[in-house]
């Protein structure tokens, strides 16, 4: 399938970028599904209004997106399916269970909260619940805003070297 797509006679990360594209947008479709959910079926309430649950929405699918970019690239680089999940699983489960969004980075034993304060998922959870219940949002913010970033472009570039090298 690579080589197909490496023959034609588009840019090299445009199979890259539309895939990653499409599993952004997949993200965001399951993000509103799930926030209806809990708006209607569990009872949760956007406290900080309208505008600020959509850009809750916004913020988790963009983290999406940086997910997807490093879920590219190791697609990439992997020998094979069970080798690519295995590499995936390997710093996503200390990433999301050492952050706060399972329970506040202050309840985590001493030695792990340094690591939560810094973790990836930790900025774009504490953004995203600033956004949906209120709180503040420029320290979150700015943490998303250097992680989000630092993740996308560095994994999207990896991804689309490794493509083009085959």
């Amino acid at each position: 399938m690579n080589d197909r797509l490496r023959s034609l006679p588009i840019s090299a990360s445009a199979a890259l970028v539309g895939r990653t594209i499409s599993d952004t947008i997949r993200i965001g479709l399951q993000t509103v599904v799930l926030a209806v959910v809990a708006v209607t079926v569990v009872g949760f309430q956007f406290r900080a209004g309208t505008l600020r649950a959509i850009a809750a929405i916004l913020v988790i699918s963009l983290f999406g997106l940086a997910v997807t970019s490093f879920s590219a690239w190791v697609g990439l680089i992997a020998s094979d399916p069970e080798a690519a999940q295995t590499i995936l699983i390997t710093p996503t489960l200390p990433l999301v269970f050492i952050s706060s969004g399972f329970a506040p980075v202050d309840s985590l034993p001493v030695w792990l909260q340094a690591f939560a304060r810094l973790n990836p998922v930790t900025s774009a959870v504490d953004l995203s619940r600033s956004l949906a219940v209120g709180g503040e949002l420029l320290v979150p913010f700015v943490h998303y805003l250097i992680w989000w970033s630092i993740l996308t472009s560095i994994f999207t570039y990896l991804a689309v070297r490794r493509f083009q090298r085959g």
